[in-house]
């Protein structure tokens, strides 16, 4: 799989795609050793690690059956197993497919209940406003970081292994204010950008953790001696590696990995350049991503052009009548 698939001029899997897809088959081989069944790609086993995805003890959802099974599939094309197969994992990857788009993703439905940008920022500067007043240094340093987590990473949507970010490594400062330097753990690619002095000021809170402004430059400078982590407790500690998607589940309602869906719905309202945008700044490289974007998109304005129609053909009568 790292090689890419014999014969075809193409990318071979991302890392973490390659990683993923060897749980599925390690749990293929497990429900085939169960069975008393070759650990191999057959008939057999195929349709008993199937009806194993719909008897889980804890129900997988149509997404991810389908997922699962079109991994499966994918890894039968690289090893090249038998016709028959291929075929049979070709028609179950498309019924599951046509399963679960009669489903709305759990992850989408909570990206639109997601408040808007303005919002966002209107929660942050009310938590600032809230760690300033609070004598708990831990509540405070709590809600310093939760703020600079929901703007930060809405705008720059990094996936949650990135975010483990130091002073001095992935973040560094000039003349110019702070800037990212990383590599991407999905694609290995360096990820330079330009952090805003909107996102600078929320940084400059994290840092200063409740000190008087005059003592930015110093601290700052001690952060980047110290190599200090960007997201600290208020002792200093570390916390845990999922500490950005934590945060982001507590405050808004679902973890950081939705501001990238959230990015790509605000951007492609721009149309082609909308959503050519939202790729970069995801990291997102397959046509297959931009398509599902412009078409979702495309179906959403459809949508509300027709109730902003609908709304218009109604009198302010007829609109106190029926709906109030």
């Amino acid at each position: 799989m790292e090689d890419g698939l014999p014969g075809v001029a193409a990318n071979p899997p991302a890392p973490s795609m390659i990683a993923t897809t060897k749980v599925k088959l390690r749990e293929f081989a497990k429900v085939a050793r169960d069975r008393g069944l070759a650990m191999d790609l057959t008939l057999e086993a195929t349709r008993e690690y199937e009806k194993s995805l719909f008897n889980r003890e804890r129900p997988l959802s149509p997404v991810t059956i389908h997922s699962a099974i079109r991994q499966v599939r994918d890894f039968a094309r690289y090893i090249g197993a038998k016709e028959e197969v291929l075929d049979y994992l070709l028609e179950r990857v498309r019924f599951h497919e046509r399963r679960s788009a009669k489903i709305q993703p759990k992850k989408e439905t909570k990206v639109l209940s997601l408040p808007t940008y303005s919002e966002m920022f209107a929660i942050a500067f009310e938590m600032l406003g809230e760690a300033d007043r609070l004598p708990n240094p831990r509540h405070a340093q709590y809600r310093r970081n939760a703020a600079l987590a929901i703007t930060l990473f809405a705008a720059l949507p990094l996936r949650v292994a990135d975010t483990r970010i130091s002073f001095g490594r992935e973040l560094t400062w000039d003349e110019a204010g702070y800037k990212f330097d990383l590599k991407v753990s999905k694609t290995g690619r360096r990820f330079q950008s330009r952090i805003h002095p909107v996102f600078a000021f929320f940084i400059d809170q994290v840092v200063l953790q409740g000190c008087a402004p005059i003592y930015l430059s110093e601290m700052r400078e001690s952060c980047f001696q110290k190599r200090r982590l960007l997201f600290v407790n208020y002792d200093d500690t570390p916390p845990h590696k999922n500490y950005v998607s934590f945060l982001w589940s507590q405050v808004l309602g679902t973890g950081s990995h939705a501001a990238r869906t959230k990015l790509h719905d605000e951007f492609a309202r721009f149309g082609s350049r909308g959503v050519e945008l939202a790729m970069k700044a995801c990291g997102h490289r397959s046509e297959r991503t931009a398509e599902a974007y412009r078409t979702a998109a495309f179906e959403r304005l459809a949508l509300e052009k027709v109730h902003d129609d609908l709304s218009c053909n109604f009198s302010d009568d007829e609109w106190r009548e029926f709906f109030q």
